[in-house]
């Protein structure tokens, strides 16, 4: 049996927007304290596209009707779960706009977001972000300085910490 018909091995794959608005971010949370913060979006659907998938999590999470702007970047992660499987994640990433920032709440189908909330950039530091590296990067997409395109922490645990030069 390979990782592709491994029952045990799963992979997973999202899209999530990033969107600003007056020096903060859009943010969801989740977990049963709604502690866990990360951008907004989900998986996709079979036969979805990562794009239309995030448009459409945007709408079902936040209430919000975005407009994507660009593919911002991919971020690939790997770790275990309870049970003893294995998940592989995909995030695809891209940069979003809204008519309507304020309205921004929480979706009619919600899952398992339970807050929604523009956040300022100054306050990132202070949340339990998912990925973690979100607080060093979100302001340096907000000011157009480069990024990383491809982040991963794959296999290794390790998170990574700080853009290499010239990753954009």
């Amino acid at each position: 049996m390979d990782h592709l018909t491994d029952p045990a091995h799963q992979l997973r794959v999202t899209g999530r927007a990033v969107l600003f608005h007056e020096g903060a971010v859009l943010l969801t949370a989740s977990g049963p304290e709604s502690d866990l913060w990360h951008l907004p979006g989900g998986g996709l659907d079979p036969g979805e596209t990562a794009a239309a998938a995030t448009v459409r999590e945007l709408r079902e999470e936040t209430s919000l009707d975005v407009v994507l702007a660009e593919l911002t970047f991919v971020r690939e992660t790997s770790y275990p779960l309870a049970g003893g499987s294995h998940r592989h994640r995909i995030d695809v990433v891209f940069t979003a706009t809204t008519s309507e920032p304020l309205t921004a709440r929480l979706g009619p189908q919600p899952g398992h977001t339970t807050a929604v909330a523009w956040i300022g950039l100054e306050s990132l530091a202070e949340l339990d972000l998912r990925p973690p590296e979100l607080a060093w990067l979100l302001p340096r997409l907000a000011a157009g300085e480069p990024v990383p395109r491809y982040l991963t922490d794959t296999e290794t645990g390790h998170q990574t910490d700080q853009p290499e030069a010239g990753t954009r």
